[in-house]
């Protein structure tokens, strides 16, 4: 029987070593009398905040178990299998230069998300604040093989509250499913797609019914690169594959311009590239802009006199009548 008393010094080491502050771990034990795939339990794990993100904690987990392959372990490649996770608390933080408490390097596109082949249960809070996108939000979730993913509850967006609803089916390899709402006053989102792997958001095919007081409001959530306008009504088909957005079926309404078409949206570091072909019976270029993006072409237009065609930050070389 292999022991696991040392275990609970080398974890909290290589933890702590990994976030850069001091995590405890208050034991950890091992359930099964003998297997070369063990299961270990550990309670009452805490990962403080690194020091940017200010105090408290980055994580709390109640009770966590993981199956881990002895032969793996000895020889410094062992991957634990998570099977359980309750009371667990997530305290997640992204600052106005975009830099997340949640990852220490770089984003690793390819990088292996955790072995949840054999899950039983996760429960918890998440509890997200973004100042970068001026958005918050707390979730309490609950995973689990049979029922999947459910999750619940309220947020703010640039300063508008909605509410939260997600769903999505037991994690497995490959397809998956899922649907999330957000409703308020100012902002409504409807989503219903799948992505190619669980928990995969850079890759994912869905359809969306989306209202909201400014596109830019929309963005906000989903991160496409999109600019601000005047109240926006639209459904689309969408499908991302990394920083690159094709966008079909499109149509509604933005501000008193409907619209018909499609587009392809690509994020780079210096910004993003709209390619569209849209259809309008009735096209006002000041729906192309916020009230305050309207507000600095007028003082241009008093500074520099009234333009044939208006300025927008949509290229109009292209327009057939």
């Amino acid at each position: 029987m292999l022991p696991v008393g040392w275990l609970k010094d080398d974890a909290e080491q290589a933890l702590s070593k990994h976030v850069g502050a001091p995590v405890t771990i208050a034991t950890i034990e091992r359930e099964n009398a003998f297997s070369f795939a063990p299961v270990i339990r550990a309670a009452r794990i805490a990962i403080p905040q690194p020091k940017w993100a200010g105090p408290g904690m980055l994580a709390t987990v109640q009770d966590l178990r993981v199956r881990v392959n002895v032969f793996a372990l000895l020889f410094g490649k062992a991957k634990p299998q998570l099977l359980s996770a309750s009371g667990v608390t997530l305290n997640l933080v992204r600052d106005a230069d975009q830099r997340v408490n949640w990852r220490t390097g770089p984003q690793s596109p390819g990088a292996d998300g955790p072995n949840l082949a054999d899950l039983q249960k996760i429960d918890g809070i998440v509890d997200y604040r973004d100042a970068f996108q001026q958005r918050a939000f707390r979730v309490s979730f609950r995973l689990d093989p049979d029922r999947g993913l459910s999750a619940q509850g309220r947020g703010d967006v640039a300063g508008n509250a909605v509410a939260i609803r997600a769903k999505a089916a037991a994690p497995r390899s490959g397809n998956w499913p899922f649907d999330l709402s957000l409703k308020g006053d100012a902002l409504t989102i409807q989503i219903d797609g799948a992505m190619a792997e669980p928990f995969d958001a850079a890759r994912m095919k869905f359809k969306t019914k989306a209202r909201a007081n400014d596109l830019k409001l929309i963005d906000r959530v989903i991160e496409a690169g999109l600019f601000g306008t005047q109240p926006v009504d639209l459904a689309a088909q969408v499908e991302r594959d990394g920083e690159r957005w094709n966008i079909s079926s499109l149509s509604g309404t933005i501000g008193s311009s409907d619209i018909d078409g499609k587009a392809t949206i690509v994020k780079s570091g210096t910004g993003a590239t709209l390619d569209a072909s849209i259809r309008s019976r009735q096209l006002d270029f000041e729906d192309l802009a916020s009230d305050e993006g309207n507000a600095s072409a007028r003082a241009l237009e008093q500074s520099l006199g009234l333009k044939a065609v208006p300025n927008t930050r949509v290229n109009i070389e292209k327009i057939a009548l």
